[in-house]
């Protein structure tokens, strides 16, 4: 999590992405040199469009979705598929291979080799991540490798009103933001139906189980925010290489090596 250290200390704000996704998807469109279908040739196939800027890289499937870009360019990247019923509104960004079904993007920007469905809006997900059924997530950000069980869902507004503060290990950060949902670490696994409080913090590693105990942070590798409960590193280990070669991808030597540094940080292996 970014904070800006020069800030005072009642004024530091955690980084909100989603306030920039306009102006960067417009500046990395200037770059954009990958061949596209026409909108006609979208049309064709079933998908309601409005606005101009929509951008379909050539090898992805899009059919019978909405694709609005009235408020910003809606990206569909290479060997994306987007199924039908899905409404797209800018700005938008959907990474390489990743797959969107029964979904509701807004304002989003999405990594590459995600499955994506439900609700989305104002959102950071990174790559290799999983939120592929019905749940909210909103003013959030997900890191890579995250898996999020059916119908978990982030409040990112609170009943009174007042500007989300995050917890990060033990000192407390104001957003100076009414909205701010959850930021979720590298690995981290939900179950079905989690309810996040607004402004949660949950960090690496970490596995939510039903009915676990709701906290504002959950530190590195814990096991549903349990006292004295973590996981056991070896399991880790095994857990996510099973899941990494579901995408046809391998727990490299480096970064085990990495995580198993982050591990000892935090308690004995």
């Amino acid at each position: 999590m970014y904070v800006d250290s020069a800030a005072e200390e009642e004024h530091v704000f955690p980084i909100t992405p989603w306030n920039h996704f306009l102006e960067n998807i417009d500046r990395d469109l200037s770059f954009w040199k990958k061949p596209v279908q026409s909108l006609r040739s979208l049309k064709k196939k079933g998908n309601l469009l409005q606005g101009k800027s929509i951008y379909v890289h050539e090898s992805a499937q899009v059919f019978g979705a909405s694709l609005d870009a009235t408020d910003g360019p809606v990206v569909i990247d290479a060997e994306a598929k987007i199924s039908s019923f899905c409404h797209l509104k800018g700005p938008l960004y959907i990474g390489e291979k990743t797959q969107v079904d029964m979904a509701f993007l807004s304002n989003c920007v999405i990594g590459e080799n995600c499955r994506i469905g439900g609700e989305v809006a104002d959102s950071l997900i990174s790559n290799y991540t999983n939120k592929h059924h019905e749940g909210f997530v909103g003013h959030s950000i997900l890191g890579s490798w995250a898996n999020l069980g059916a119908l978990t869902t982030t409040s990112d507004l609170k009943n009174n009103y007042r500007p989300v503060k995050l917890l990060f290990q033990k000192q407390e950060f104001p957003t100076g933001e009414l909205k701010y949902g959850s930021i979720l670490g590298d690995f981290v696994k939900t179950s079905i139906g989690t309810m996040l409080n607004t402004g949660t913090v949950i960090d690496l590693g970490v596995l939510l189980p039903p009915k676990q105990e709701q906290k504002k942070y959950y530190p590195p590798f814990s096991w549903g925010g349990y006292p004295d409960e973590f996981y056991e590193l070896q399991k880790f280990f095994r857990d996510i290489e099973t899941m990494m070669q579901r995408r046809n991808q391998v727990l490299t030597a480096f970064l085990k090596d990495e995580l198993a540094k982050i591990y000892a940080l935090n308690f004995r292996a």
